[in-house]
């Protein structure tokens, strides 16, 4: 596919579709490591991880790991994939529930609910993992745990750490003093919101 460059200079693969200038934007071309995006629902949350997703999926060694708390929240992002991923080479495959493109690289989907949930990805190694609505997941350890999963299987990749969340929800408390502002002076962190978080 058509490749283009961001601000730093790594090579991506370009999104089918536009994202929303202003957070979706800031969200989808940030560098850091770990990024949330938060607000109420309707800012294009779910479809920015879905674009930030496909980012790399031109490198061979590239590996994405897309969650949710349970498998039939999942199902709409699916669905919503189709019609994004639908628009570039790759191809579903739905028994795994994973898109691979000709390079190689893939795209899963899975859930997420529980530290023992998070333990099935142990051993696992993945370049971008995305965590859609991290705000109903009550233990921070399940985030921690999956940060350990996002390791570097080629020097060309980017590592990131992606995450949306709306206000309130069983981990608002622990998600909140994850992205305080004194620890988004880090050049690894970056929050986002529209509207009240």
């Amino acid at each position: 596919g058509i490749r283009d460059r961001d601000v730093t200079g790594v090579q991506t693969c370009a999104l089918p579709i536009s994202p929303h200038p202003g957070p979706q934007s800031a969200f989808l071309s940030s560098m850091a490591y770990e990024a949330l995006y938060g607000g109420q629902a309707g800012g294009g949350k779910s479809d920015a991880l879905l674009y930030g997703a496909l980012r790399q999926v031109h490198h061979p060694r590239y590996r994405a790991l897309i969650l949710r708390r349970t498998f039939p929240e999942l199902r709409e992002l699916m669905d919503r994939a189709l019609t994004t991923f639908g628009q570039t080479r790759g191809r579903w495959t739905e028994q795994s529930k994973r898109w691979t493109w000709p390079s190689g690289a893939t795209v899963e989907f899975g859930y997420c609910a529980t530290f023992a949930d998070a333990l099935q990805y142990q051993g696992q190694e993945f370049t971008f993992i995305g965590f859609d609505e991290l705000g109903q997941i009550p233990e921070e350890r399940v985030w921690t745990y999956l940060m350990s999963r996002c390791r570097q299987s080629a020097p060309d990749l980017v590592l990131q750490m992606r995450a949306s969340a709306n206000p309130g929800g069983p981990g608002h408390a622990w998600d909140g003093d994850h992205w305080r502002p004194e620890h988004l002076l880090s050049s690894d962190l970056l929050f986002l919101f529209i509207g009240v978080f």
